[in-house]
């Protein structure tokens, strides 16, 4: 019999959407939220602000995002 394996909370890449002063999202003429990524985020430097091990996996939500 096989144990279930655990996994931890990784950064994959960050996305980015653009908001006006009411807060709500760019979207495209299709009605679409526009997402952005920028070519020079240093993801080895997230541990320096950010602390992945508070992240509980059962909160986390799939994103409908394709890879680029």
């Amino acid at each position: 019999m096989s144990e279930e394996k655990e996994y931890s909370v990784k950064v994959w890449k960050l996305v980015y959407y653009l908001s006006d002063e009411d807060d709500n999202a760019k979207k495209d003429k299709d009605g679409k939220v526009i997402l952005y990524t920028n070519p020079h985020d240093d993801l080895y430097s997230i541990s320096d602000w950010a602390d992945l091990d508070d992240i509980e996996v059962d909160d986390l939500e799939v994103a409908n995002i394709r890879e680029q």
